[in-house]
């Protein structure tokens, strides 16, 4: 998921991933949400914690990945 510049840092990037994750769980039956931002990206790694995300386990760059990243699972 990504916003542009002028949505940066007013919360709806939570509120977007809360309600999609929300709904996935609770309308589509997912069992397990996961998403996997980059270590550096510490903007991103706060706001998927405000939507309910919660840190899993951090992982090594792979062929998905340039770089080392967070496996996060919706949790709330």
């Amino acid at each position: 998921m990504f916003l542009v510049p002028e949505a940066r840092g007013a919360g709806y990037g939570a509120d977007a991933a809360r309600t999609l994750a929300t709904y996935l769980r609770d309308e589509a039956g997912w069992q397990r949400i996961t998403v996997d931002p980059y270590l550096w990206n510490d903007r991103a790694i706060c706001a998927w914690e405000r939507a309910g995300f919660v840190r899993d386990e951090e992982r090594p760059a792979d062929h998905e990945h340039t770089s080392s990243w967070l496996l996060m699972v919706f949790a709330s």
